[in-house]
């Protein structure tokens, strides 16, 4: 498994100082070590290997394969078939995944439906909430009280997630440091 650094492109980099707040300085850049098998990614491909197993069987088998049924059973069809592939299109997101740590704030550019989603975790609020090891030589650190939150009210736990364990290291020491200059 590759556990190397992982640099941001030039468009990235211009991306993260047109980003930056006034006064603002950047002290770390960086992107996740993508991964193709995630515990979230088996359970989407093996639901639509079911989902598509059963719409195969109904409709095809059971049901008769005529043209009226089949028109019905497309969108069914496309559904399981993205489900399928979500291990593949999660990996492509990934690799256009960048996080920053600023004097004054964490920044994640998570990568969705061909645009970067900006959330940032200010200082003075709690910013690292937990780190994990959730593969070998990878850690995550999760950040809260982001500046965006999921619709329903329930933060997203986000941060800087499958990070080189050097990396990690850097970090989590810099954050700690913000953290402990902010209360004074």
């Amino acid at each position: 498994m590759n556990t190397q650094s992982v640099e941001p492109t030039v468009d990235e980099r211009q991306m993260i100082e047109n980003s930056l707040l006034r006064g603002e300085e950047l002290l770390w850049t960086g992107k996740p070590v993508p991964r193709l098998w995630t515990p979230a990614s088996i359970i989407m491909m093996l639901t639509g290997i079911v989902f598509l197993s059963f719409d195969c069987t109904i409709f095809f088998f059971v049901m008769g394969a005529d043209i009226e049924m089949l028109l019905f059973a497309i969108p069914f069809i496309v559904v399981g078939s993205l489900l399928i592939a979500s291990p593949w299109i999660g990996l492509s997101w990934q690799k256009h995944h960048v996080y920053a740590l600023t004097t004054r704030r964490s920044i994640v550019f998570r990568y969705m439906f061909w645009k970067h989603h900006q959330m940032a975790f200010p200082v003075d609020k709690v910013m690292l909430i937990d780190r994990k090891v959730p593969a070998a030589g990878l850690v995550s650190l999760v950040l809260g009280k982001s500046t965006i939150v999921r619709t329903n009210g329930v933060p997203d736990p986000e941060g800087f997630l499958n990070l080189p364990a050097e990396d990690a290291a850097v970090v989590e020491s810099l954050i700690m440091q913000l953290e402990e200059s902010y209360t004074k």
